[in-house]
């Protein structure tokens, strides 16, 4: 085999020859052996060489990685801090506008007690003179009896057909104080009944502005939970949604996402999925949509909406193969791209209905995890 074997003499014994014979090889063989294991070692050596400068490559790498990472969490905990902190302005706001409120209506609780008050005293003033009236008028009337008595008695003597006149005369004059004192009674109803009016009316007047406070505090309330539930969900992508799968599509019924916002102060939306398919896609394939919702910000926002939304189907196992499609959002002539202002959701959405078939879902099982997928909204693009 190439190796300088040493024969034994041919005086030597067979045996001995033989074994000779057969030391000789194996020196040979551990030879050669020294020569490929010398060779081997090179090879190692090498091939360590190599290996530490690809993990120093990769070290340097990864320190690279690791620093674009937290610039990118410095800004996006930045953009974080800067929505809640308007957030907490927009709250500062209704509270102090509801303080304002309060204060208004405090403001007109305190008019409408003086009202009453002023209501009241003009009611005794009248009465006070009415009484005072009255008052005079019996005095009037006794002096008038009076003297028609003291006239009866000087002229009784003399003159009879006198008498009957002065008892005329009195019988008319308890007449007239007869009718003066139902004159009197039924102005002194009059104005109780003013003020009994008067008092329902103020009453009705402060139940219906408790009632006003009551769905004023109510509203705030809402906003202030409405805004501090939207928080994780208020503009800043990607935004992330979990759904069951197979519970839906056992169902076949429509799932709807978590409300989510365009961007801080935007638009907001929901995304709906029919597990099991809409319309032409039934049976076969995941439909996906996107709607518009009633949000806190849209008179100030410009209407109709156009964007592009770009949704994605997570891989599950690992950060890349994501089933991505971007959804056209909306034309100038559908009324689902305006304001909506009679519903909580649009009453139809834009999205597509072939979004993934069910043998591809079924084949790449990396998608599902526990019967639930994921689905995650990676940017939102604007148009004109």
């Amino acid at each position: 085999a190439g190796c300088e074997v040493q024969l034994p003499r041919k005086d030597m014994p067979a045996h001995l020859r033989e074994n000779i014979t057969h030391v000789s090889l194996l020196a040979a063989m551990n030879q050669k052996l020294a020569e490929k294991l010398l060779k081997k070692d090179e090879e190692i050596s090498k091939l360590s060489q190599k290996l530490e400068e690809t993990v120093a490559k990769l070290d340097k790498e990864k320190e690279q990685l690791e620093q674009e990472i937290s610039e990118l969490k410095s800004e996006l905990t930045k953009k974080h801090d800067e929505s809640v902190h308007e957030l907490r302005q927009e709250i500062d706001r209704n509270r102090e506008e509801k303080a304002a409120m309060k204060q208004e209506i405090q403001l007109e609780m305190d008019q409408l007690r003086k009202k009453q008050a002023t209501d009241t005293k003009s009611f005794a003033r009248d009465m006070t003179d009415l009484r005072e009236k009255q008052e005079h008028n019996r005095m009037e009337f006794d002096k008038r009896e009076k003297a028609h008595e003291q006239q009866l008695k000087q002229q009784t003597s003399s003159v009879q057909g006198l008498s009957i006149t002065l008892r005329q005369e009195a019988d008319r004059s308890r007449r007239e104080r007869a009718t003066m004192k139902r004159d009197i009674l039924a102005k002194v109803n009059q104005l109780k009944q003013k003020q009994a009016t008067d008092t329902k009316h103020l009453a009705r007047e402060m139940t219906d502005m408790r009632e006003k406070q009551m769905k004023d505090r109510t509203e705030l309330e809402r906003q202030a939970t409405t805004l501090e539930r939207v928080d994780a969900h208020i503009g800043l992508v990607p935004f992330q949604f979990t759904m069951d799968f197979e519970k839906h599509k056992a169902a076949d019924d429509a799932w709807y996402s978590e409300p989510f916002y365009t961007h801080p102060r935007g638009y907001k939306m929901c995304l709906c999925v029919y597990a099991n398919g809409y319309t032409t896609a039934k049976q076969t394939h995941i439909s996906v949509f996107a709607y518009l919702m009633r949000g806190m910000f849209d008179e100030h926002l410009k209407w109709p909406l156009l964007c592009d939304i770009t949704v994605e189907l997570v891989h599950q196992i690992e950060d890349e193969g994501h089933c991505r499609v971007v959804i056209p959002f909306g034309d100038r002539k559908s009324r689902e791209t305006f304001r909506e202002t009679e519903r909580e959701r649009a009453k139809y959405g834009w999205g597509i209905r072939k979004f993934i078939s069910h043998a591809k879902l079924c084949s790449h099982r990396d998608f599902i995890n526990n019967d639930c997928i994921r689905f995650q909204i990676t940017k939102i693009v604007h148009r004109t």
